[in-house]
């Protein structure tokens, strides 16, 4: 029993290790247009009101809103540290200066999921490129910081 207990513990200890790993990993790993597929399926479940879901499209739904939110969290973060580091008492303002977009202090879920896919639509171009550049992309044309 407490061999098993040994390799239990080790188990998720390694599985914890390599979870960000392979979360780092994956900026570079996931399309564009392989986002936009499953933002799209999580657009179509918000409108028929998240009733009858497939397992698929209930995954997809939550994958596309994770990951945009996921981004924008890393990013506001990113923004908030820097701040931080140039200065003890940081303010809003100096927040703002690093960061990369400014969004609304309110948003509902399915406008991030939106302006994502409306930006894939106008910018198919980027259908290859990595998803974490055209989400940046996305929101830092439509929510530039001023």
């Amino acid at each position: 029993m407490k061999i098993n207990n040994i390799i239990h513990t080790f188990l998720i200890t390694l599985t914890l290790f390599l979870v960000p790993v392979f979360a780092y990993g994956s900026c570079g790993t996931f399309s564009s247009g392989d986002l936009l597929k499953t933002c799209e399926i999580g657009i179509k479940s918000a409108e028929k009101g998240w009733t009858n879901l497939s397992p698929d499209d209930a995954y997809n739904s939550g994958f596309c809103l994770g990951y945009i939110k996921g981004f924008i969290h890393m990013e506001l973060a990113y923004s908030v540290t820097l701040a931080i580091k140039s200065k003890a008492n940081a303010t809003d303002a100096d927040m703002r200066k690093n960061a990369l977009f400014c969004l609304p202090p309110s948003m509902l879920n399915k406008k991030y999921v939106q302006i994502f896919v409306d930006y894939m639509h106008k910018h198919p171009e980027e259908a290859n490129k990595d998803a974490c550049s055209s989400v940046l992309n996305a929101f830092s044309q439509d929510y530039p910081c001023k």
